[in-house]
């Protein structure tokens, strides 16, 4: 399993876009071949790999490889291919029990996946389960699965790494100077620029991009 994504050619910051966009699939509704897949896979034991019917029904849901590889592996890149596996037995399970494609998730519906936060999500899943698979839901989540507000999913300090994914690291760090910049330079304020200090505006500013899905100025 490859990502099918072209590596993005450099471009001024007014030529920004979404690294991974839904148009780019296919997100027609479910066929009942694929019902018949999804249950295959998640209902009942779990199913010997060599299977004459586990090999069809992989091959039936293959048009939903390309989305999630593409996502995983643009935060995840040279990673094992087990972990996206892993991520594909989430999804199959819960678009069985959905009866609906991620494409057709609402936003609530991917909170709901990725549970309030990591400690639930870990609960939920199993101890086997990894951080990884999680923020790979969370990248599906906002850029496939129209999700703005991740602080419903417990984002916190990972707003950052995930605005640095979205929109870029040179334009994060570009807004996260012009404030630092301006506090420090208002001398009526004392304000010392710090290491700790730089990570917290640099949250800030990052969980601020994220809701208004957009790299444009913050301040």
């Amino acid at each position: 399993m490859t990502s099918n994504l072209s590596p993005l050619s450099p471009g001024s910051l007014e030529c920004w876009q979404m690294p991974v966009v839904p148009e780019q699939y296919d997100r027609k509704p479910l066929t009942d071949e694929e019902r018949w897949a999804l249950e295959h896979f998640a209902a009942g034991p779990l199913k010997p790999t060599g299977s004459r019917k586990t090999a069809k029904a992989r091959q039936i849901l293959a048009r939903f490889n390309s989305p999630i590889a593409d996502v995983f592996f643009l935060r995840h890149q040279g990673r094992s291919l087990t972990e996206v596996a892993e991520v594909h037995c989430v999804l199959r399970r819960e678009m069985y029990q959905r009866n609906k494609t991620f494409w057709e998730w609402s936003p609530q519906e991917w909170v709901d996946v990725l549970c309030p936060n990591v400690a639930v999500f870990n609960v939920t899943r199993g101890r086997g389960k990894k951080q990884n698979y999680r923020t790979t839901l969370m990248d599906m989540g906002y850029l496939l699965g129209g999700v703005t507000d991740l602080r419903l999913a417990g984002i916190g300090y990972e707003a950052t790494p995930a605005a640095n994914l979205y929109f870029g690291t040179e334009r994060v760090a570009e807004q996260c100077q012009r404030v630092l910049d301006m506090l420090v330079g208002n001398k009526q304020l004392g304000y010392k620029a710090g290491k700790a200090a730089r990570s917290k505006i640099q949250q800030y500013l990052s969980t601020v991009f994220l809701l208004q899905r957009s790299s444009q100025d913050a301040v």
